[in-house]
């Protein structure tokens, strides 16, 4: 998504032209891309020490490492979960207001 949005774009749509919408799924599969590998070894992780007794997380371990990694991705799925759906709703918001976009979009701005 991320390289369709930065080499595909239509001609003459810049970057400050692109809608929210846009920016707010480039954002999220960004965040996508730093933090799943992170929370996929904290998993594989926890598998391990639990077929394979390695102590990454026991008591003879450190038994906080767990908590302090699921942490590290808990954090920003929060917003990996919430900016589509604002982006959604400052796409949806003018239109039924009737109003134009950038009044939204300074609203937004201004919020964040």
């Amino acid at each position: 998504m991320v390289a369709t949005v930065m080499f595909r774009r239509a001609p003459g749509l810049t970057w400050g032209r692109l809608p929210l919408f846009v920016w707010g799924q480039v954002t999220v599969n960004l965040l996508m891309l730093i933090w799943f590998p992170e929370i996929q070894t904290t998993f594989v992780m926890a598998l391990l020490d639990k077929v394979v007794p390695l102590n990454f997380f026991t008591a003879t371990g450190s038994p906080l490492t767990y908590l302090m990694l699921f942490w590290l991705f808990g954090h920003p799925e929060v917003y990996i979960i919430a900016v589509p759906a604002f982006a959604i709703w400052n796409e949806i918001s003018p239109v039924m207001a009737q109003k134009s976009p950038l009044a939204s979009f300074s609203c937004w701005a201004c919020t964040g």
